[in-house]
């Protein structure tokens, strides 16, 4: 067993720059040219010191990092198997006192650090910060034009105002489900949805992503990941920019071990898969070539123990992504020319949102 710093407000941006969450997200993020920003809390702590000097040392901007007097720097422990998987308890400490405030000018009236969103900002969020707060924040993005990711983690109830903003889901094969049975308690639809005999996590994420009109990635570990896409970019045709009842698929395979590499701690791949997926969103990329980044990220993130040891830095992404295999399902009952197919393949990740939609 082992003790893991963990921060707090999981907000990063884009501006031709990107923003992230917990150490690793934003490490992976800062990979290459990109302003990364974190926001949210630590305590007066000496864990707190560590993540700021952390923070420094990686390039990663803490403007919106504040200090609470009284509660902790939220930890976890962290407990690793021989087989690299883990269970984490979260101790959540100061990132309880997180406000999407803090991303805006209110905040400095409020005499707190702050970090203000603007339009094309890329924001990602997790779920260590009080779920109200973490849909404050997605509703800001929304208004001001920033692009929003939240990725459910840890798993938790994720609110339907929320799922009606964002413009990327994240889960992995587990929340994808839980997202469901969560939203099954208050709705109908998912009620039907979980009285099917079999449910699996693309199942799941291709009904939240044609409910809420919502991209959803779902991470699938050693299978890869898919992107479930209810709505194409706008310009390609008459369907650009409308509603389906299916989704269009794009899945990437895991990224290969290269020899001599083994898995041997999983925690945190999560986070360095959605760092490297919006640091390519902020950067422009294609949304194949986000998803081979993030792939590669997540693979290389598991190499060492620890969370942060092994997050691969720009040059080991580009190296290794275009070995990352991409496969395409362009929707039931849809018929797709090649020069469509190319289109959809180069078109930029964010073209693929509902905040891509409204430029």
């Amino acid at each position: 067993m082992r003790m893991r710093r963990r921060m707090a407000m999981h907000l990063k941006r884009r501006r031709k720059k990107a923003k992230t969450a917990k150490t690793k997200a934003a490490k992976a993020a800062k990979a290459a040219k990109i302003k990364t920003e974190f926001v949210g809390a630590v305590g007066a702590d000496a864990f707190g010191e560590i993540l700021k000097k952390t923070f420094a040392e990686a390039g990663v901007g803490i403007t919106g990092l504040a200090t609470h007097a009284s509660l902790p720097t939220a930890v976890a422990s962290v407990v690793v198997d021989a087989h690299g998987e883990n269970q984490i308890a979260v101790g959540s400490g100061a990132n309880l006192s997180v406000s999407a405030k803090r991303l805006s000018n209110i905040s400095r009236t409020l005499g707190t650090n702050t970090f203000t969103l603007h339009k094309n900002d890329v924001l990602l969020l997790q779920m260590e910060i009080p779920v109200a707060e973490v849909a404050d924040a997605v509703a800001l993005a929304h208004t001001v034009g920033a692009f929003s990711v939240l990725n459910v983690a840890p798993s938790a109830p994720v609110p339907i105002a929320a799922l009606e903003k964002i413009d990327f889901l994240v889960v992995n094969e587990h929340e994808a489900i839980d997202v469901i049975r969560t939203l099954a308690a208050t709705t109908f639809a998912e009620t039907q949805f979980l009285e099917k005999e079999i449910i699996t996590a693309l199942q799941a994420a291709q009904h939240i992503a044609t409910r809420f009109q919502v991209a959803v990635v779902v991470t699938l570990g050693a299978d890869g990941a898919c992107a479930c896409l209810p709505i194409r970019p706008g310009g390609l045709d008459e369907s650009g920019g409308e509603s389906r009842d299916s989704c269009d698929v794009i899945s990437v395979a895991a990224a290969k071990l290269l020899t001599g590499e083994t898995i041997k701690d999983t925690t945190g791949a999560g986070d360095a898969f959605c760092g490297a997926f919006v640091h390519a969103l902020a950067s422009g990329l294609s949304l194949p070539a986000c998803l081979q980044r993030a792939s590669v990220a997540g693979t290389v993130g598991c190499l060492a123990v620890g969370a942060r040891t092994s997050v691969p830095d720009g040059e080991t992404l580009s190296r290794r992504q275009n070995n990352v295999e991409v496969t395409a399902n362009w929707g039931s009952g849809n018929t797709t020319t090649t020069e469509q197919a190319l289109f959809l393949f180069n078109a930029p990740g964010t073209a693929w949102t509902r905040t891509g939609r409204r430029k």
